[in-house]
């Protein structure tokens, strides 16, 4: 039996995954340029409700990071330590990202900067994969590309 990623997602999870590999696409306020995320139906600037997808800025820093060390989820339990990021983009959004091995912060140091790509899953749903400036010049259409050291 193939063990898939859990595959329930958000509508906007659903969207996300036609923009795999096109870089980081996220929705925009038609009205004010502002970046949404996470995803609502109105402008948290300024309330307005044209809102469509656009490449942005890819470009942030970690701000924090968790590692899981136990998940109910078989897919990720064969997969463990898994690393999770906080990202505030350079556009103003903070995401929550799944991590390249690479990317550490350590106390006193400075931030990890890094660049964040849409992403497919095993299962062909889309994620945010956040890599350090290294391998910026390489895009990844699926996550076992990006993260191809965790593929079991």
């Amino acid at each position: 039996m193939l063990l898939l990623p859990p595959t329930a997602r958000t509508l906007y999870g659903l969207d996300l995954a036609q923009h795999a590999g096109l870089g980081l696409t996220l929705l925009v306020c038609d009205s004010c340029d502002g970046v949404i995320y996470p995803h609502r139906e109105l402008c948290s600037r300024c309330l307005g409700d044209a809102l469509n997808w656009r490449i942005v800025g890819s470009s942030g820093t970690v701000l924090a990071e968790t590692t899981l060390a136990r998940s109910f989820d078989e897919w990720f339990a064969a997969r463990l330590p898994w690393m999770l990021v906080s990202v505030h983009l350079q556009v103003g959004v903070t995401l929550i990202c799944h991590a390249h091995p690479d990317i550490r912060i350590c106390k006193n140091e400075k931030a990890a900067e890094v660049s964040v790509q849409v992403c497919l899953d095993a299962g062909g749903s889309g994620i945010l994969v956040a890599m350090p400036k290294t391998v910026l010049e390489k895009k990844f259409e699926t996550l076992d590309a990006a993260l191809k050291w965790r593929v079991a």
